[in-house]
């Protein structure tokens, strides 16, 4: 059953469709950059624990193996984070702070990145199909955060309607 709540805006602006390019571009630089990160520290293909803001905080602790040096596990999410009390973890945390994961919603012309809705704060998912740039929120958002010159609201049934004809289920 579809979500009711679901909101989603669409545009064709030439300044948005090229934040997007522009930020998948960076966003693919930072995956490099982070697996040859990972590689150094002989840490191969685990998984890269990031905050809200984009900055990579520590990575998946593979049970069963040594801490590296310079790293911790962390007791609260289980992850190996640098320890800072060493020379090499405050290293690797200098490292890390230089690694900020690029999120296409820091600079798009027109939607707000995060919107408080009630005691809520929500962000946009974005996608891009066809070369239409989709914004979707889990609820509605006041629409005075929008550029509506730039950003179109559309009915779900139309959105629905594009996944479906893409095989896109949405995620």
């Amino acid at each position: 059953m579809p979500d009711r709540d679901l909101t989603v805006y669409r545009t064709t602006a030439a300044n948005a469709i090229i934040a997007w390019h522009t930020a998948a571009t960076a966003r693919d630089t930072w995956a490099k950059d982070m697996q040859e990160f990972l590689e150094e520290h002989g840490l191969g293909d685990r998984s890269v624990y990031i905050s809200h803001g984009g900055r990579p905080l520590g990575v998946t602790n593979d049970d069963g193996q040594d801490v590296p040096e310079g790293w911790r596990v962390d007791s609260r999410t289980g992850y190996l984070m640098p320890r800072l009390k060493t020379k090499a973890g405050k290293q690797i945390d200098a490292r890390l702070a230089e690694l900020w994961q690029p999120d296409p919603r820091d600079s798009m012309p027109g939607m707000p990145r995060e919107c408080w809705i009630s005691m809520a704060l929500l962000t946009c998912g974005l996608q891009i199909i066809d070369n239409v740039l989709y914004a979707t929120w889990s609820r509605p958002i006041p629409e005075e955060h929008v550029n509506l010159t730039i950003w179109e609201r559309m009915k779900l049934s139309e959105y629905y309607r594009v996944l479906e004809a893409t095989g896109d289920d949405g995620a």
